[in-house]
């Protein structure tokens, strides 16, 4: 699965480098995020998926979805 990471920052802050070096990492960590929180599974909280800058897109982010994404990711980083 080709998967495509860039950085919003004029000129890159090497981030994207960063995270694809230590992908498998960063996957998990996500994964205990989205996993261990307490907001519905269909739904989406501060403490999980939303920040001021999805704020147009709160009502369709969903801890089960973002579980499903994160499954494929980690398969692909292992």
């Amino acid at each position: 699965m080709p998967s495509l990471l860039f950085d919003t920052t004029p000129g890159g802050a090497g981030n994207t480098i960063r995270i694809g070096e230590h992908l498998e990492a960063v996957v998990e960590a996500a994964v205990d995020r989205v996993d261990g929180c307490e907001c519905g599974p269909e739904s989406s909280c501060y403490a999980c998926l939303r920040t001021f800058r999805n704020e147009r897109f709160h009502e369709l982010l969903s801890r089960r979805e973002a579980m499903v994404l994160l499954g494929a990711l980690s398969r692909v980083s292992n």
